[in-house]
């Protein structure tokens, strides 16, 4: 894995990283957060990590976000529970929640979709 992935590098075309070396801390943040840039017609993304534990990915993550879900332990109820989170926080709502899927559904863009 080159380096130019901790430092900055921003390719929004890239959608899968092959991970062979060690990583803790901001730099797996810095790492693994490459993948998810935003493109045209860019749907999923995939990261095979050949090096790393899962806990040690997961407590990388932890000072940024309230839940870091990895796929190992992914449990189907915890995204019915930060969905009901989110919308208790009024973050969104069911009409928002509606018209990004048909606007996902008729293949728009998802950058007029997205609310930061």
């Amino acid at each position: 894995m080159a380096n130019k992935y901790q430092t900055g590098f921003d390719q929004p075309l890239l959608h899968t990283m092959y991970v062979d070396k060690s990583l803790n801390g901001v730099a797996a943040v810095q790492t693994l957060s490459r993948v998810n840039r935003i493109a045209k017609n860019k749907n999923d993304t995939l990261i095979l990590d050949f090096a790393n534990q899962t806990d040690t990915i997961k407590k990388a993550f932890e000072p940024y976000y309230k839940a870091t879900f990895l796929e190992e332990a992914t449990d189907p109820h915890k995204l019915y529970e930060l969905y009901d989170q989110l919308i208790y926080l009024h973050i969104f709502d069911e009409n928002d929640v509606d018209e990004f899927v048909k606007a996902y559904l008729d293949g728009e863009s998802q950058k007029n979709y997205i609310i930061f």
